[in-house]
């Protein structure tokens, strides 16, 4: 479910980034996190994948939800949704 841009959601979000994402894809989202840099594969470059238009808005809620098959990631829906 879409959630409204303000500044409300942003600070959530960037709170949830920081607990759950921060260890594998770093703080700027290059995938330079400490524990990113230990898996292999390495944990995608978000600023690469959430750029407008490179990726629908569902298929990264689909990962971050779910998983990405053949990586690390882990699905996220009983941690952060």
């Amino acid at each position: 479910m879409p959630i409204a841009l303000n500044s409300q959601s942003v600070a959530a979000g960037k709170a949830i980034y920081e607990i759950h994402c921060v260890p594998c894809h770093g703080e700027t989202g290059m995938g330079d996190g400490a524990l990113g840099l230990t898996l292999n594969p390495r944990p995608e470059d978000l600023t690469l994948h959430a750029i407008p238009g490179v990726h629908t808005d569902a298929q990264l809620f689909d990962w971050i939800t779910n998983g990405l098959p053949g990586s690390a990631m882990l699905a996220g829906k009983s941690q952060i949704l």
